[in-house]
């Protein structure tokens, strides 16, 4: 083979791995475009409405007298209710299920709580149990409020409490919400601050 031809044949070669390298990088970076892609409309209507479900599962174990809400952890995904968590006996497990099965749009439970005899016993001697009751007690109140309120999207907005101090996060679509969420939660009894993080999102026309 002659030194030209050989040269050819190499430029081929170097010309194929160039448009193979170029080719795979255009995927790569199409892949990576369609990851950053922000979430649909209806993602967001999805995900509002599993925020929903978790919060209404969550308040029915919040008022139940046979449960206590500081043991059990909820998810929700695509209509499926994922419980986490301890319980005292497989009575209190069967009805934890069967009340997040109630809730509106729930369509399975992945019911993953485990039974602990001792768990009254172990959790009510805690020097924490009483300061979680309390808080437990403050975020339903502070809850309902917001539920209560038809100025408000309650349902978008988290609540967590600890000693006192309540954090707002999450969703309303006005400024004038904002403040009356922090207003409405710095009103309640037994709370001593507020600190919001709530996001202003107008709702598109």
């Amino acid at each position: 083979m002659t030194p030209l031809a050989r040269l050819g044949r190499y430029s081929y070669w170097i010309i194929g791995i160039s448009l193979t390298a170029a080719t795979m990088t255009l995927l790569t970076q199409q892949a990576s475009s369609e990851e950053q892609q922000p979430p649909t409309e209806a993602a967001q209507e999805a995900h509002l409405v599993e925020q929903r479900q978790r919060g209404q599962i969550e308040g029915v174990y919040l008022f139940h007298p046979s449960l206590d809400a500081s043991t059990i952890q909820v998810e929700v995904r695509e209509n499926r209710a994922t419980l986490v968590g301890e319980v005292e006996s497989h009575v209190q497990r069967d009805l934890a299920q069967e009340l997040a099965m109630s809730i509106d749009g729930i369509d399975t439970v992945s019911n993953q709580l485990q039974v602990n005899p001792r768990l009254t016993e172990d959790h009510h001697s805690s020097p924490a149990w009483s300061e979680q009751q309390s808080d437990s007690a403050l975020l339903a109140k502070v809850k309902t409020r917001l539920l209560a309120n038809i100025n408000l999207p309650g349902a978008r907005i988290a609540v967590d409490t600890q000693q006192g101090h309540v954090t707002l996060g999450g969703e309303v679509d006005h400024r004038d919400q904002q403040e009356l969420a922090y207003y409405t939660t710095l009103n309640t009894q037994g709370v001593r601050s507020v600190e919001s993080t709530l996001n202003v999102t107008p709702k598109e026309e």
